[in-house]
């Protein structure tokens, strides 16, 4: 049944006609997609806790010594401003940084953004988010219609993979911009090191 669900050409699809053997290229399709999106998923988590890994650390590290006293001292004045300044640089850098990393690796749950009576029709029952209220009965009929519906299924595997794409969007543009500060940022930091060691 499965395979025959996954071959459907769109006529099928949104005609009532019995469904009929096809080439496998749509199972393949699905599954693919699926397989994709779930890897670029696991990489931008990995990449995210990267991120705060390296710029946690930093944070700390700065934080001990400048705690400890090894950076600044009380007597020289111009030497305090040669660190200050770039190190402050490096903190906000690294803060910035932390803070986009966290909100890619944080879940996500899609929600429509204008509640309409067309909701129902664009969940889907493959999503947590749209079943876990559900009693287990209620669950199981609406699954059980839906087995038994192959244009259903179809199109709930599709707002399953829109709702990936979706959160795969948010995830990579949001590490885009995590990677963005802290290029630009230890950049900043770095030129206004030698800047200020050259001038005071």
């Amino acid at each position: 049944m499965t395979k025959n669900i996954l071959c459907m050409t769109e006529n099928e699809y949104n005609s009532d006609k019995p469904i009929k053997n096809k080439p496998q290229g749509r199972q393949t399709l699905f599954r693919v997609t699926y397989r994709t999106q779930i890897n670029l998923i696991r990489i931008a988590d990995n990449k995210a806790n990267m991120i705060l890994g390296i710029n946690a650390m930093i944070i700390s590290v700065l934080i001990g010594m400048i705690g400890s006293r090894l950076i600044f001292s009380t007597e020289n004045f111009n030497g305090n401003l040669i660190t200050v300044i770039p190190i402050a640089l490096i903190m906000l850098t690294s803060l910035f940084t932390v803070l986009f990393a966290i909100r890619a690796a944080q879940p996500n749950i899609i929600k429509p953004k204008k509640p309409n009576s067309d909701k129902i029709k664009k969940e889907s029952l493959l999503f947590f988010e749209n079943v876990w209220s559900m009693s287990t009965d209620e669950y199981i009929n609406k699954m059980e219609n839906l087995l038994n519906s192959p244009q259903n299924i179809y199109r709930n595997m599709i707002i399953d993979i829109h709702n990936q794409a979706r959160v795969l969007h948010r995830k990579y543009k949001l590490l885009r911009t995590a990677y963005i500060v802290f290029k630009y940022g230890y950049i900043i930091s770095i030129f206004s090191f030698l800047v200020l060691w050259l001038l005071v």
